[in-house]
């Protein structure tokens, strides 16, 4: 298990490192399987410990963050979030019969990402620039697992391989709460 803390805004302490390294890693060695990549922030905002978690195991991501009045707390309370994000990612995928399992080729695609910026004031609208490019592999999932997946990353949208008709799509959380579903198509 590859583990990397760090310290921001926050003296280092080997007794903190020492209790978040095994408390979270406690709690990853019941689901997870080697090999993991766990990154731990601990830093101090005011008077809140936060303590950000994110973890890979084989392209399964997760990031978990908490804040608490004491480090401790805020640890403890990022280990149960994580256990109990894992509980129920992993019972889903064991309760699930993947009926698509021979059809799940290993199609992973790189996406690029870019983000443009707004003119300032007295820019002419049409000057926008690149400002951020990220490029991340796509994997193959059905709907149910990229819901899923895009609820343990806390994000908006993902965009993932629909197993079922084996095309692009984009899933988004929309403002009732409910979910989008973007299918692309060639012209």
């Amino acid at each position: 298990m590859d583990v990397k803390i760090n310290f921001s805004n926050l003296e280092h302490s080997d007794a903190i490192r020492e209790y978040a390294e095994t408390k979270i890693a406690k709690k990853l060695k019941k689901y997870v399987e080697e090999p993991i990549s766990l990154q731990i922030t601990l830093s101090l905002e005011k008077l809140s410990h936060i303590v950000k978690v994110n973890l890979n195991a084989n392209g399964f991501l997760i990031h978990v963050e908490e804040r608490d009045n004491n480090i401790y707390s805020a640890i403890d309370l990022v280990s149960d979030i994580l256990e109990r994000k894992l509980k129920k990612y992993f019972e889903k995928i064991k309760d699930k019969k993947n009926k698509n399992n021979k059809n799940n080729k290993n199609k992973g695609l790189m996406i690029r990402e870019e983000v443009l910026s707004l003119p300032e004031e007295g820019e002419a609208q049409s000057k926008r620039e690149v400002i951020k490019v990220k490029n991340y592999e796509i994997k193959p999932m059905d709907i149910e697992e990229a819901v899923m997946q895009m609820d343990l990353l806390n994000r908006d949208f993902l965009v993932f391989i629909n197993t079922e008709t084996d095309k692009v799509n984009v899933i988004y959380k929309r403002r009732d709460n409910n979910y989008g579903l973007i299918e692309a198509t060639k012209k």
